[in-house]
Formats: C-alpha cells, structure tokens, sequence
C-alpha cells in the first residue's frame, strides 16, 4: 500500500471513529485489522499529531517530531556534511542514551533525507560524478581494496584482521593480527601499521597474476596507511612502488567498500558465527580452509554464480595466511605515482584531509565531492582539486605539496 492510500485509509477510520464508531465496526467496514484502527487512536489522542506520522509527503515539517529534533538534524548537518540520514538518527538516539533520558519519537532516515532536501543540505546530484571512478568496474585484475576487521576474542588474545580484495576476480584473502585482550591502543596502531605492506605484498602474489603491476588501490583512511605529518606511510610507498594509484575514499561511505564487506558479511556468517573458533591456531587454520572455500568454490551471483577463481586460472591455495616472503623490501627512489583523497566540500568551501590539514575552496562547491589529487615526486609536487559537472571534470584548484619528498 502506498503512503499516500495509507493516510486516507487513517482519515477514513479517523471520520468513523469520530462518528462514535467502535473499533470493530470500523475495522469490518473498511476491511482492515484492528492495530491500524488502534494505530489511529493513538494518533489522534496524540497532540502533537494530526495523523501525519512522518511516513508521507508533508508540505511542512513533520508535526510528529519536536521542533528541536529537527533543530538538531540541521546542525549535526552542518557541523559534518558527510553524515548520511542513517547516521544522523543514530545519533540522535545515541545523543539521547548518553544524556540518560528515554528517546522520544525520531524520524525515519528517508524522512530526514526529505527534510534534508526541503532545507537545501543535501548532496547535489552533481557530485555522484566525482566519485564515479569507484562504480566502474574493472576489465582486468590489478584493483584492491584494503580493509579491516574485528576483533574476534580468542583464549588469551584477540584477532584483528586485514582484508584485501581484487575487485574484478572477487578473489579475497584475509590477513591475521593477533594481539592481546588489553593491547593498548598505539600497540594496535603498531601493529597496523606493520600489517598494511605485508598484507599487500601476500595480495599481489596470491591474487594477482605473476608480474601483474598495480592498477589502483582502494582504502578508507585509516590508522598505517594515511599519510601522516607529510611523510608516506610503508604501505603507501608500496603502492605507489608496484606502479599503482592510492585513492582515499570519503569518510561515512561505505558503499565504495561494497564488495569488501559483502565478503565480511559472509566470513562473519559463514565462519566466525558457525564455527565459533575458541583458540588462535583453531581459527587461523579454519579461517584458512574457509578462505581457499569462498575462492575457489562459493558461487557468487556478480560472476554468474561461479567462483571467483574462474576468473583467475593462477590463483592457488594459501599455505599460509602469514606467508609474507622476503622481509624489508627496498623501495625505488624516488616513488612516483599519484594518491587522490575523495572528499565533501563543506558550507565554507573547507576540505579536511588527513592529519586536520585542510584546503580552502570556493564556498561555491559546497556540498559537492571533489577529488584531491596528490603527484608524488622526489621533490615538491603538484596537486589539483577536481569537481565534475555536466560538462565533464573540471580542475578547481592547483597547489603545490611535498608529500613524500
């Protein structure tokens, strides 16, 4: 049933109960159930309501939800374009809980995102342009996306893992960091730090053909693999050194990552949940059988509902999840490549990159996702700001960096 068939079916049962109907009556003479009569009721000894229960077109606000909620949307918007309708009423509820007081009525994400466009803070249609170099998919292997996962309590430790997946094959593999329970937080950046170039250098011999370069890699930006204080993380360089691009996507988006975490959705399910594993070599091992699984045997519907290592005749079984070879590889310098950061520009025309560094735009693009693009050279390098409109990609802005110098 539509919404809006939905209000007069209420306006409906609203007139017969008014005309001193009783509930059954009401709900034999519409042929409806007895809830939705009593949904009504509420509603009308309700008010703050006048059956408009934020689930249709209203040419206002809302009047189910409190002026202050609303109130409160808008500046959480503001304060941070990049949080989404989801992610804006988890945190009113969360605001709430905090506060210790009961949440009351909240409206529904595709509410908040009507309102969001009513006021003129939501995304431009534009800006889905600028991020198209993620929708597209790849010909050939040679594009990864790296992740994390976890943790997993295990007797006496805890599993972090680092994900990597090829994004034409689907091929996956998962690479393990155990730690203690109460590893303090900067041995878990160590340890993250340490696990990004090793788990890269085993994704690009078990996914990757033999001597296949880097076509581009895929990353949030995380702890060990952003720059940080100007200088290129081991995981970067690589990247960059295996001939391939690092692009950054924006925060609070998960949907560039997609593929990655269907494949954490069915590790979770499939793996974790079912087995359970209690100790450190239990998991690893199973983990290793469920991978060489999901590989070579999981049909997936993206490939025609064939495994993914149809697609890769020279992918072979992990021995290891640790199998990392040789230590301390040399990188050439100087590196050369590119690393892109996808951000939103906020109402100031400000975007903040890692590490609190911000470029000032033109308050003009608000609202829009530009593309920051860093060329690494030996010594200072050029950067330029692109926007996409309907005539193409168009360069905003050019400044000069010494990332990586």
């Amino acid at each position: 049933m539509r919404s809006d068939e939905v209000h007069l079916l209420r306006a409906r049962v609203a007139g017969l109960l008014r005309a001193g109907a009783t509930p059954g009556e009401v709900a034999r003479q519409l042929a409806c159930s007895r809830s939705t009569v009593y949904k009504v009721v509420r509603l009308l000894g309700s008010a703050a309501s006048a059956l408009a229960d934020g689930r249709h077109a209203n040419p206002g606000r809302p009047r189910l939800y409190a002026d202050e909620v609303w109130a409160r949307v808008l500046a959480l918007r503001r304060w941070c374009p990049e949080l989404g309708p989801r992610l804006l009423r988890q945190m009113l509820l969360a605001e709430a809980m905090e506060a210790g007081r009961v949440a009351g009525p909240l409206p529904a994400p595709a509410t908040i995102a009507d309102a969001l466009r009513r006021t003129g803070l939501a995304h431009t249609r534009r800006a889905a342009r600028a991020t198209a170099d993620w929708r597209e998919r790849p010909a050939r292997p040679g594009t990864l996306t790296l992740d994390t996962w976890g943790p997993w309590r295990l007797q006496g430790a805890s599993l972090y893992l680092i994900t990597v997946q090829d994004r034409f094959t689907r091929l996956a593999l998962a690479y393990p960091l155990p730690c203690l329970p109460d590893e303090p937080a900067d041995g878990l950046l160590r340890l993250l730090a340490e696990g990004w170039p090793r788990a890269l250098a085993l994704a690009r011999r078990s996914l990757l053909p033999p001597g296949k370069p880097l076509d581009a890699v895929y990353a949030h930006e995380l702890a060990g693999l952003a720059p940080v204080g100007g200088r290129l993380p081991p995981c970067a360089r690589a990247v960059l050194a295996a001939g391939g691009r690092l692009t950054f996507t924006p925060p609070g988006r998960p949907w560039p990552n997609g593929r990655l975490d269907r494949f954490h959705g069915a590790m979770e399910r499939e793996f974790w949940q079912r087995e359970q594993p209690y100790g450190l070599s239990q998991a690893l091992e199973g983990l290793r059988a469920w991978l060489d699984y999901y590989n070579r045997i999981r049909p997936h519907a993206a490939l025609a509902y064939r495994a993914p290592a149809d697609r890769a005749p020279w992918f072979r079984n992990l021995a290891s999840l640790s199998e990392t070879g040789p230590a301390g590889e040399v990188y050439p310098s100087p590196i050369v490549g590119d690393i892109i950061a996808v951000r939103l520009v906020s109402a100031e025309g400000a975007v903040a990159l890692w590490q609190d560094e911000i470029l000032h735009l033109a308050p003009a693009l608000a609202g829009q996702y530009v593309r920051v693009r860093f060329r690494v050279t030996e010594g200072p390098g050029d950067g330029t700001v692109v926007a996409s409109g309907k005539e193409g990609d168009v360069v905003v802005a050019r400044f000069e960096h010494r990332l990586g110098a």
